[in-house]
This record gives C-alpha cells, sequence and structure tokens, in this order.
C-alpha cells in the first residue's frame, strides 16, 4: 500500500517546482555556474616524480655479495639526510643551472619520501614541463654525486615524466557534483519558499492563529470600498472577476462544513465595524441561492443597517419594529433567487436597544422553515449583547481581516466564543492583496473564465 504521507509530500515539490519553477532554474544555474569556475578558473597543478635506489657502496658480507650489518646501519642513519637534502632549497638553488633558463622562474615545490631502499623525489608545479625539468636535475644531481668513501650508492630508477593531466582542479568531479548539488539546492529552494510564503499568507496564519477552518480570503475592491459600484454586480457580471472567485470558494467551503454539522442558522460576525461583515454575509447568501439554496438573511446590526441597500429592497417592517409586543418578523423578498431579507427596521432612538431578544424572537419563528437563516450580527465590540447573539444560533462564520493587528483582536473573539460553546465555523479573511490573490488562484481564473455565479433575477422567493 502506498503511503499517502508521500503523495502529499509528491504533490508539495510538484506544486512547488511548477509554482516557483523560475527560481528554482535559477538556483540550478547559478550552482552549475560556480561550479564551472571552479572547475576551469583556478591554476592548474601537476605533480611528478622521479625514483632512485638506494644500495651500499660494495660486496661486504662474507659472500661479498650482501651488505653487512653495518653497511645497513650507516644506510639508516644517512636516507634522513638524503631525504632533507633533496628536499632543501639549498639543492634547487644548485641544479637550477641544469634546469632551462624558462622553467628557472616558476614556483616548484619539491619533497622526497625514503623508504628502505627508495628514494622518491615529487615537484609540484603549476607548469608540468617545469615540475619535471626540476624533479630529474635534482635526481641527476643526488645520483651523479659519489663519494668514494660513500657507504651507499644511488641509482636513478625511474626518472620524473611531464605529466598530462593536472592532479587539480578536476573538471569532471567537480561540474558532477555541482549538477548534484545544484538539483538538491533548487528543490530546497522552492519548498523553502513555499513554507515561507505560507508561513506569511493571511488565510494560513489566520488558520494557525485561531485554530479554526479558513472558509476562504476575500481580495480588496478598489471601486467596491469607495462605493462606485456594488458587491451584486461583481458577482452577477458576465465576466466575474476576483470577488466571484473568492465567494464561489467560500461557498463550497461552506458547503462542505455545513455538510458536516446539522446547522439551520449562521451569524457572521466581526471584531470590530469597517471589515465588511455585511458584505460577506450578502456574498455567502447570493452564492448560495445561486445553486439552488434558499437563504434568508436577517439584519441584526441596527446601529448601521446595510443589507437593504445592499440588496436593493426598500426599508420595511422588521427585527427593529419587533419591539412591539406580538410583532412577527416579515420576510421581504428580494429580485435575487433563494434571498430572502428581514430588514433592520429600527426606529429612530432605537439603535442602542438590546438586539439578542429580537434574534432570538425571529430565529424561533423562522429556524423551522427549509431556509438557511444567516444574521447579520453587530460587531463584537460595538454592541452591548452582540455575543448573545452568537450564543443564539447554531454556528458561526468569524470575518477578520489580514493585518496582524486585526488578527489579534480576533484572537480574543475565539477565545470569548469558546467560552459560551459557540461553534464556529470558519474564518474569512477579507481585504486581502488583490495580486496575491490572483497568484494563488491562477488556475481557477482560467476555468472561471465566461461562467458566472447565477443569474442576478429570479421568479420570487420560497419564504413567504
Amino acid at each position: 500500500m502506498r503511503d499517502p504521507w508521500s503523495v502529499v509530500g509528491t504533490v508539495e515539490l510538484r506544486y512547488a517546482l511548477r509554482r516557483y519553477g523560475p527560481l528554482c532554474i535559477a538556483t540550478f544555474l547559478v550552482s552549475v555556474l560556480v561550479g564551472a569556475a571552479a572547475a576551469y578558473i583556478p591554476a592548474k597543478t601537476y605533480v611528478t616524480g622521479a625514483t632512485l635506489t638506494v644500495a651500499a657502496a660494495g660486496p661486504s658480507g662474507p659472500d661479498k655479495t650482501t651488505p653487512t650489518t653495518a653497511s645497513i646501519g650507516v644506510m639508516g642513519f644517512a636516507l634522513p639526510a638524503l631525504q632533507a637534502r633533496a628536499g632543501s632549497q639549498a639543492l634547487q638553488d644548485e641544479v637550477a643551472a641544469d634546469v632551462p633558463a624558462e622553467f628557472r622562474y616558476i614556483p616548484v615545490r619539491v619533497s622526497a619520501v625514503a623508504s628502505t631502499s627508495l628514494l622518491t623525489i615529487s615537484g609540484t608545479s603549476r607548469s608540468a614541463a617545469a615540475a619535471s625539468a626540476y624533479v630529474n636535475a635534482m635526481a641527476n644531481a643526488l645520483a651523479s654525486n659519489e663519494r668514494p668513501m660513500a657507504a651507499f650508492r644511488l641509482t636513478l630508477l625511474d626518472s620524473a615524466p611531464v605529466p598530462r593531466r593536472p592532479v587539480s582542479p578536476r573538471p569532471k568531479p567537480i561540474l558532477i557534483a555541482a549538477i548534484v548539488f545544484g538539483l538538491i539546492s533548487a528543490l530546497f529552494v522552492g519548498l523553502a519558499t513555499r513554507s515561507i510564503c505560507l508561513t506569511f499568507d493571511p488565510k494560513t496564519l489566520t488558520v494557525r492563529r485561531f485554530g479554526a477552518t479558513a472558509l476562504g480570503e476575500i481580495p480588496r475592491n478598489r471601486s467596491l470600498s469607495r462605493g462606485r459600484s456594488d458587491l451584486l454586480s461583481h458577482l452577477a457580471s458576465d465576466s466575474p472577476g476576483d470577488l466571484a472567485l473568492a465567494f464561489q470558494k467560500a461557498r463550497t467551503n461552506l458547503q462542505l462544513r455545513l455538510a458536516q454539522t446539522d446547522v439551520s442558522s449562521v451569524a457572521v460576525i466581526a471584531t470590530r465595524g469597517g471589515l465588511g461583515c455585511s458584505t460577506i454575509a450578502v456574498g455567502i447568501a447570493y452564492s448560495l441561492g445561486s445553486v439552488g439554496g434558499e437563504v434568508v438573511l436577517i439584519e441584526a446590526d441596527l446601529q448601521t443597517p446595510s443589507l437593504a441597500k445592499l440588496l436593493g429592497v426598500s426599508a420595511g417592517d422588521g427585527l427593529g419594529s419587533m419591539t412591539e409586543s406580538g410583532h412577527q418578523p416579515s420576510v421581504q423578498t428580494t429580485k435575487f433567487r433563494g434571498i430572502g431579507l428581514v430588514n433592520a427596521a429600527a426606529e429612530p432612538g432605537k439603535g442602542d436597544v438590546a438586539i439578542s431578544p429580537m434574534v432570538h424572537r425571529a430565529l424561533s419563528e423562522l429556524r423551522h422553515g427549509p431556509n438557511l437563516l444567516v444574521v447579520d450580527a453587530p460587531p463584537l465590540h460595538e454592541a452591548p449583547d452582540a455575543m448573545l447573539v452568537a450564543a443564539l444560533v447554531d454556528a458561526v462564520v468569524l470575518v477578520v481581516g489580514p493585518k496582524p493587528k486585526q488578527q489579534v483582536e480576533a484572537t480574543a473573539v475565539i477565545a470569548g466564543l469558546e467560552e459560551i460553546e459557540a461553534t464556529v465555523l470558519g474564518v474569512v479573511v477579507n481585504g486581502v492583496s488583490p495580486r496575491r490573490f490572483r497568484r494563488a488562484n491562477r488556475n481557477h481564473h482560467s476555468a472561471l473564465a465566461g461562467t458566472t455565479i447565477a443569474p442576478p433575477v429570479a421568479e420570487g422567493m420560497l419564504v413567504q
């Protein structure tokens, strides 16, 4: 059976390479270029060597063919001296006259290693010919320097050849190592970049901070925030853009969450005003209605009601008029498919009354139908009993901003919701950067081209 974690790792790797491919390619090319520079730019170093045999000066044993113990002892003391002399600068200066003139000023490092009967002289230089010339001249000088009373004799066994290949650098191993390192670095950079981007992604930060499901993120829209256009015109446009895609994804995630729980009423709540709570409530209701859902929006923000304006309906009896005994909630039909509205209808001077009793009555009257009740709750920091509204509904959708300060405020809200045992369906991050949103949803834009969320006009409301 295939390990599921290996599948996840492969998917993450493929996504990182596809998403950050140019950066990975650049990392690989830089590694290969650095390897090529290390392989070919440094000066080449050549090494060659000559071997001399060390033997007793003459036969001195009983059979006149083998050296005596005394001769071997003399050689044992003499070999270290020969080794030191072979590697000395004095000998190099002495044999410089025997070296061709073009090699005399090329640095050559000479060393010697002596064993029982061999003396090896090595030369290292950036010039192959200079190394060979110096070593051979030194070996010849040592071999020809015979003394009548010497107890040993040096014979040149192998002269130093001109090396054909340098010992360093070796281009092939360096290039292979650079290619392997480049591939590993490219994979690491791709995964690390994805990890960093996810770390600072507003939606990911929200999930990690709150431990709640991220239902979606809504990009900023200047024309919408400045009042030059309305939300539903963007969602019902023949050429939908970022907002349509954002609410489609939020709707899908919300439907998945609703399918897992028995929920008939949802409150859309923000920590404070200005975060677009009403916009999110209308967008979610419109998106659900476009796929056959039946939604009743309840305007519970009596201080600054805006749902009637967003849906294009006139103000009438609603939540505010329910302060009168026996008054039932009135659901207004709208021109949009599957959407009804319980307006605020707050009387002058009654915007600061307790809203939780009115919301409770409205929910009690309407929650037995087939509709999903979406309550546009007032900001938690601005209404006295806004937290009670969250306790009256079956679940809560929290609207937060992308800024860290706004999310710190939302952390306290989550703690308060947990204290009253409210079910948080998820979090919607409103106001993210449009550029970041488009990059994150590049493939979805091509699939969305030429489609709309729903026809803007319907025959009527199913809820009366």
